[in-house]
């Protein structure tokens, strides 16, 4: 999925809105932008903007992450792209 995303939206920025952590977990709210460069989940690029927000968790071990759990705004990401209405 992330080579899917970086091959579409090369450009692709991650803004960190907040982030909390405790323990070997991590939480964080992310505002993921880009321009739509490339084929993506079937939509042909359309050269159109994303604004998406993003919320992650990571659980880290030795200094390393080994588990993720993420939720992306996809229906809006898709909005976004085609410029359709749900």
């Amino acid at each position: 999925m992330f080579g899917m995303f970086r091959s579409a939206f090369r450009d692709a920025t991650f803004e960190v809105n907040d982030m909390i952590a405790e323990g070997d977990m991590v939480f964080a709210l992310v505002r993921m932008k880009g321009i739509h460069q490339a084929e993506f989940m079937g939509v042909p690029a359309s050269g159109r903007a994303i604004d998406v927000g993003v919320a992650d968790y990571f659980r880290f071990e030795n200094g390393k992450a080994l588990e993720h759990w993420g939720v992306m705004d996809t229906g809006a990401m898709m909005h976004q792209l085609t410029g359709a209405t749900a």
